[in-house]
């Protein structure tokens, strides 16, 4: 079994300690992983331009940052966690980090046992389940039409795309186009056929994201409206 297990995967340790990492992390580090990653080659010159000139507030920068190396994958985000160990351990503490080395773990055996791993990754006000569950993630509130209509909001033409990857067929778009002729209700009658097709918790801001995740023209603010609806429904 690939890694063992979902929680063994690095991207999916950085999702879960996210929050955490907008809030403490401080600007002179976020440029030593900008430099590091760059050089590492998970980061392209414009990839870390656009973290920089484009995020104005530290946590702006912060999260765009995270967001772009978790979308990389378990390789990239294993190379951000490994450089967190080693320039700020005391950031790597407080967020609950495993060692992204092998040595470093006893020759790390592709599966880690949860209980060794799930404590110290907690955080008391946002998770009470165990990580592979993604708590408040996972497990929230369906988004409501308010929501998919804030996201509709951010799709250009590229939102026929989003359809497709959310798992609806041309025949849908084609329905959709018929009977709605304002472009903005096209997208959120879109994005209401996929809730309505997901079971019940199915359809929460996770979901959505996840879903789309390995979209490449998906824009940046929905990437953005999405997390932040993440981040508003863990802090509660």
């Amino acid at each position: 079994m690939q890694r063992g297990a979902a929680e063994d995967r690095a991207d999916e340790k950085l999702q879960r300690v996210r929050y955490e990492f907008v809030q403490r992390v401080s600007e002179e580090m976020i440029n030593q992983l900008l430099d590091k990653l760059l050089k590492d080659g998970v980061l392209k010159n414009e990839e870390k331009d656009s973290v920089c000139e484009k995020n104005p507030t530290r946590t702006n920068k912060a999260r765009s940052l995270i967001d772009a190396v978790i979308r990389k994958g378990h390789e990239a985000s294993m190379k951000m966690i490994a450089h967190l160990e080693s320039e700020d351990p005391t950031l790597f503490q407080q967020l609950g980090l495993s060692s992204a080395q092998p040595s470093q773990s006893a020759g790390r055996k592709k599966k880690i046992c949860p209980s060794e791993e799930e404590p110290a990754c907690k955080r008391p006000q946002r998770q009470d389940k165990p990580d592979g569950v993604k708590s408040g993630k996972t497990q929230s509130q369906d988004l409501s039409e308010k929501q998919l209509l804030q996201v509709a909001q951010q799709l250009g033409q590229e939102w026929k795309q989003v359809a497709i990857y959310l798992g609806l067929e041309t025949k849908d778009l084609e329905d959709i186009e018929a009977a709605e002729n304002c472009v903005k209700m096209r997208k959120l009658k879109m994005l209401v056929k996929w809730k309505r097709r997901r079971k019940s918790a199915q359809a929460t801001a996770y979901h959505l994201q996840k879903s789309l995740e390995a979209m490449e023209d998906l824009p940046h603010e929905v990437h953005e409206i999405l997390t932040d609806m993440i981040d508003n429904q863990a802090a509660k």
